[in-house]
C-alpha cells in the first residue's frame, strides 16, 4: 500500500492549506466603497419616474417626529418638485402621522388641496383603535385635524364608533369653524345679503351663530 503524504487531509488539495473560516462570522458581499456610495444617487434617480417611491418617502419624511417641521415641510417641497401629485389623501397622512402644522401648511396653504368631504376616518377599525388611544393621539394631531375640519374635512361614516370626549369636541369645533368659513364667504360675495337670511343658513345648519 501507498502512504497517504504528510499534511493530506480531507478538504486539502495539492500543496495548499485550507484556511478555516472565523467561527460566527457572515461572509459579507464583495462590494467597494465606490459601490456603495454610489447606491443613494442612483436611488434619488429614481425618484421622478417611481411614483410608489415617491409615496414611501412621503411617509418616511412625516414619520420623522424628531426633524424640525420646516425640515419636514422641506422634504415635502423637494418631492413635489420630483412629480408628486399632492392630493387630499397627502393632507389626512400629514394629519394623521405628523400632526403638526407646518407640513399640512405646504398642501393646505402652498398647492391648495382641497379637502372638502375629505374623511379623516375612513373606516370603522380605524375608528375604534383612536377611540381607545385618543388621549395622546388627539393631542399631538388635533392642529392638524382642526385645520382640516376647519376647511371641510370630516371624521366620515365612522364618527358615530368614537368613544372620545375629546374627539366628539374637535369634531363639534371643527364644524363651527368650517360654518363660520362658509357664512364669511357668503357676507364678502353677497354683501347686500339680510342677517336674517344669515341667519336662518346657521339655524338649517344646525351650528350655534354664537360659535361662528
Amino acid at each position: 500500500a501507498t502512504p497517504e503524504p504528510a499534511g493530506a487531509e480531507a478538504g486539502e488539495t495539492g500543496n495548499a492549506t485550507a484556511t478555516p473560516e472565523p467561527a460566527g462570522e457572515v461572509p459579507r458581499p464583495a462590494e467597494s466603497s465606490g459601490e456603495a456610495s454610489t447606491a443613494v444617487p442612483q436611488l434619488v434617480e429614481l425618484v421622478p419616474s417611481d411614483e410608489a417611491l415617491r409615496e414611501v418617502l412621503l411617509e418616511l419624511a412625516l414619520r420623522q417626529h424628531h426633524w424640525q417641521p420646516e425640515r419636514v415641510a422641506q422634504a415635502l417641497r423637494w418631492l413635489v418638485d420630483k412629480g408628486l401629485i399632492l392630493t387630499p389623501a397627502h393632507a389626512r397622512k400629514a394629519a394623521l402621522i405628523h400632526g403638526g402644522l407646518t407640513p399640512l401648511r405646504v398642501l393646505l396653504i402652498e398647492h391648495n388641496v382641497d379637502v372638502r368631504g375629505l374623511e379623516l376616518l375612513s373606516d370603522h377599525r380605524q375608528a375604534v383603535k383612536v377611540s381607545t388611544s385618543a388621549g395622546g393621539w388627539v393631542q399631538r394631531c388635533k392642529p392638524a385635524l382642526k385645520a382640516l375640519l376647519a376647511r371641510g374635512a370630516v371624521f366620515g361614516t365612522c364618527s358615530q364608533q368614537l368613544q372620545s370626549r375629546l374627539l366628539r369636541r374637535l369634531e363639534e369645533d371643527g364644524t363651527a369653524f368650517w360654518v363660520g368659513r362658509v357664512l364669511e364667504s357668503l357676507r364678502k360675495s353677497q354683501p347686500d345679503l339680510p342677517d336674517p337670511v344669515l341667519q336662518k343658513i346657521t339655524d338649517f345648519i344646525g351650528v350655534d351663530s354664537t360659535e361662528t
